[in-house]
């Protein structure tokens, strides 16, 4: 299974049913911020010790500085039963994919 995704191969209706992870550390996510607002932060190094934050009947889009470290996150919770993908390039793409929605459609 492809775990990593490029968001812009998404529509706005396939983009609303994930529930968006920033797993980046707070100086990341305070510097670049994502253009969306229902975004839940659960950095990296926090991931095992906030596991229990996660829902089996969820599917998640996780995302980072460039893709590496969610790429890995989603990995391990695959292997754990849950449903989880990578945003290939990280809050760059997203923000970018964000950018070209309407507001109501984000």
């Amino acid at each position: 299974m492809n775990i990593d995704i490029n968001v812009s191969s998404l529509s706005p209706a396939e983009f609303k049913t994930y529930t968006l992870v920033d797993i980046r550390e707070p100086m990341e996510y305070m510097d670049q911020p994502a253009l969306i607002e229902n975004v839940e932060y659960i950095p990296f190094a926090q991931y095992p010790l906030n596991i229990n934050q996660f829902d089996k009947n969820e599917s998640y889009l996780l995302f980072c500085a460039a893709g590496g470290r969610s790429h890995h996150m989603a990995e391990h919770l695959n292997a754990q039963g849950f449903k989880a993908l990578s945003v290939i390039a990280g809050i760059g793409a997203l923000n970018h994919y964000l950018s070209q929605l309407p507001a109501n459609e984000r």
